[in-house]
């Protein structure tokens, strides 16, 4: 366990040599230090300017403006009525919370009401009802209308009621919080970097052809995650002090998501079969670009092992393999057997690797980088809203932007050629053939969103944007 942060939440207990890097070490102590003796926290702040346009001149400095792009409005957000749900739960990083239930849609976050929240803002607690609308021309696709939001702080409210708009910006502060707390940080980082990462260095050696498959992947998972948990998930930290949970909240909120973890959310086909959507009218972009992207992931790890196991036989005939999947389904919550429910083939874990991998590269990003075109908007997308009616304090927007601005650090990008990796010129064959696949889909991507507005695209995973890893 965590000695950190947590009581459930399994994490390495120790670095490994070459990602124990001194200064890396020395820059997290200094900031945890600094949190310490000067309080980011402003008591007495004032809220942030209702014009956003102001509040972005404000905190996006011009030291931030010379190194990185301001934020770009999603067309989800344009206009007074905004935020759109019903367009959100299709088109943007919230898409992949929509789900089918009886007969309806919904985004169900009534979950995240159990947890200590600060006392001056709203529960998280509340369900999006969507309903499929058929437009009644059979050339356009149905949609999805909002039926209702079910909310502990405002009871059940109706498109047109008085409390309309603050209820869909709680709702978009559920999602976003939902997303950058447990999909990106505790599922991405603390669960698929850290597991994938123990277990390959424990069981395989460095010159097996599947540690050659996952280390660009995998590469610096430790020492990131080190030097995040040990600043951004103290009480000083960042995140209890960005969103609506009190750190006790918090604590218990990271326990309680990390024990519901499931595998099959790694694989957005299987993730959509759970979610009751496989056969849904309306369209849904979002989804289709996750898949679009995983499958790369997918036909790339299935290539490769077909080049080093030429039967599902000689796969369970190699010992490293067996170890390194029983380490993994040990520390994984809730284990692998979602995905090799049919034991260890060829195609199970071709499916397994590629989640992997699609989870460190494509929602690594969804789940984090591209929340800065979403949270820097805090007037349509905020990160706590105030039972007060006024808008966040200067102190807790400068730590958003401040937040979302270290996630855009560059990494190495997934469209560079790692082929130099492989153990022989049958992997680096493979390596080649994944890029040239990537770049191919990249192709597709440009001429499908040639000449569209910038904030129609937000949405859109396109592997020119996305990284190798979430660390490397």
């Amino acid at each position: 366990a965590s000695p950190w942060f947590s009581s459930k939440v399994l994490v390495f207990d120790r670095l490994p040599k070459e990602e124990n890097k001194l200064p890396m070490r020395v820059l997290t102590t200094v900031a945890v230090g600094l949190n310490r003796l000067i309080s980011q926290t402003l008591p007495a702040a004032e809220p942030i300017s209702p014009n956003i346009d102001q509040a972005l001149s404000s905190a996006l400095t011009s030291n931030y403006r010379k190194v990185f792009r301001p934020p770009v409005l999603p067309d989800e957000f344009a206009g007074a009525d905004r935020p759109d749900l019903a367009a959100l739960a299709t088109r943007s990083p919230y898409a992949i919370f929509l789900e089918r239930l009886d007969g309806h849609f919904q985004w169900d976050f009534r979950q995240l009401g159990t947890f200590e929240h600060h006392a001056d803002v709203c529960s998280l607690g509340l369900r999006v009802v969507f309903d499929e609308a058929s437009t009644g021309t059979p050339d356009v696709p149905a949609h999805l209308t909002v039926r209702r939001i079910d909310s502990e702080e405002f009871g059940c409210v109706m498109p047109g009621d008085p409390n309309w708009t603050t209820a869909t910006r709680l709702a978009v502060c559920a999602a976003s919080t939902h997303l950058a707390m447990t999909r990106h940080f505790n599922y991405v980082h603390l669960i698929c970097a850290n597991h994938w990462a123990v277990a390959a260095r424990n069981h395989l050696r460095y010159s097996h052809p599947l540690y050659r498959l996952l280390w660009p992947h995998m590469a610096n998972s430790l020492y990131t995650n080190y030097g995040i948990s040990r600043g951004q998930l103290r009480s000083d930290g960042d995140f209890a002090h960005m969103f609506s949970f009190t750190h006790a909240g918090l604590i218990d909120y990271f326990d309680s998501m990390y024990e519901q973890y499931t595998i099959a959310i790694t694989d957005p086909l299987a993730d959509r079969t759970r979610r009751g959507l496989d056969d849904v009218a309306f369209d849904a972009p979002s989804q289709r670009n996750l898949e679009e992207v995983f499958e790369v992931m997918h036909a790339h790890a299935r290539r490769y092992i077909a080049i080093y196991y030429e039967s599902d036989e000689a796969l369970r005939a190699d010992d490293a393999v067996r170890s390194w999947l029983g380490a993994l389904d040990a520390s994984i919550p809730n284990g692998i057997g979602a995905v090799l429910a049919d034991g260890i083939t060829r195609a199970g874990l071709a499916r397994l690797i590629g989640g992997y991998i699609f989870e460190g590269n494509t929602m690594h990003d969804l789940a984090g980088t591209t929340l800065w075109d979403y949270q820097l908007w805090a007037d349509k997308n905020p990160t706590r809203v105030l039972r007060n009616g006024k808008s966040v304090g200067v102190d807790v927007y400068q730590r958003v932007v401040n937040n979302n601005f270290g996630l855009q650090l560059k990494r190495a990008e997934l469209l560079n050629d790692y082929s130099y990796l492989a153990t022989d010129q049958r992997g680096a064959a493979a390596f080649h053939q994944f890029f040239d696949e990537c770049k191919t889909l990249q192709r597709k991507y440009d001429d499908e969103l040639a000449g569209l507005d910038p904030g129609a695209t937000t949405w859109c995973m396109q592997p020119k944007n996305l990284e190798i890893s979430m660390n490397g």
